[in-house]
């Protein structure tokens, strides 16, 4: 992320993880993964099967509805070794950035679509309204850094306003 002096560089990564997780077997794997840094605003994907890890910053996951999720290191939850070879795919990603087109994230799946937004412009349900930076108010609730609203179907379109914001709209 942006401004984090630990997040700059792949030799970085390395010594801020080891020394974050000393004797976890991550370290290594972390060594084969690509070490990319985020500005604001910008996004990337990664299909099912990628082995990722966020190290810092202001970061925001949305994946399809899943209880799938299977951990490779650098956390105190359960890690089951085995399964995760299963499903990881072991082919080298050139950028996974993904990059805006007609004001969403282009992301090669149905099940969810990403558009930033600094508010002005009302937003339609269902959606859920994630406020990364300033404040954002979606409708009569008031988002801070790291906060999110849900707008419902129901609702029709909720106005989002925004004072030096920053955040994204999932649906």
């Amino acid at each position: 992320a942006a401004g984090d002096s630990e997040c700059k560089g792949t030799a970085a990564n390395l010594a801020f993880i080891a020394r974050e997780y000393p004797g976890d077997n991550g370290v290594v794997a972390a060594l084969l993964l690509n070490h990319v840094s985020l500005e604001p605003g910008e996004a990337l994907f990664l299909a099912a099967g990628n082995l990722h890890a966020y190290l810092c910053g202001m970061g925001v996951e949305v994946m399809a509805n899943s209880n799938n999720v299977l951990r490779g290191g650098m956390t105190s939850k359960h890690i089951d070794s085995d399964e995760l070879f299963s499903v990881l795919k072991f082919v080298t990603l050139d950028n996974p950035t993904a990059q805006l087109v007609d004001g969403s994230f282009n992301v090669p799946v149905d099940d969810f679509s990403v558009s930033p937004t600094s508010g002005g412009e009302p937003v339609a349900g269902p959606a859920i309204v994630i406020n990364t930076a300033g404040e954002l108010a979606v409708g009569d609730v008031r988002l801070g850094p790291g906060e999110a609203s849900w707008v419902g179907a129901h609702e029709g379109c909720v106005p989002v306003e925004g004072v030096a914001a920053a955040g994204f709209v999932v649906r």
